[in-house]
């Protein structure tokens, strides 16, 4: 990967460009940012401090994936043949469906422990 560093910043490009498509994903992956800044702001730390680390964990493997694979042609134009960086961010529309109720209820609690079941 060293020696394509000039494929970096594109394979990022292409990656965030895919992921906030507005064609294919439509409003879930903003959502989720949404979500994120609401918790936040409501004080929960833990859940959206989770959430940020692991999208950006992700964003980073996928442009890594599209940085090693020097056969694809950078940047990536969604009309064309076969991207698998449509298949990549696929999953951040998957796990967002699972994220955005948590980071929601989250956003509503706060910072407030959740309440024991007293007998």
């Amino acid at each position: 990967m060293v020696e394509n560093l000039d494929r970096a910043w594109p394979a990022f490009v292409s990656v965030l460009s895919t992921a906030f498509d507005y064609d294919l994903w439509l409003v879930i992956l903003p959502l989720v940012g949404v979500a994120v800044v609401l918790a936040f702001v409501a004080g929960a730390r833990a859940l959206p401090t989770f959430a940020l680390v692991l999208y950006a964990s992700l964003i980073a493997g996928f442009t890594a994936v599209l940085w090693s694979f020097t056969e694809f042609e950078l940047p990536f134009v969604q009309d064309e043949g076969v991207n698998p960086i449509v298949r990549l961010t696929a999953s951040l529309a998957v796990l967002s469906g699972a994220l955005v109720p948590l980071l929601l209820d989250a956003a509503w609690c706060g910072d407030t422990p959740p309440r024991k079941e007293t007998k």
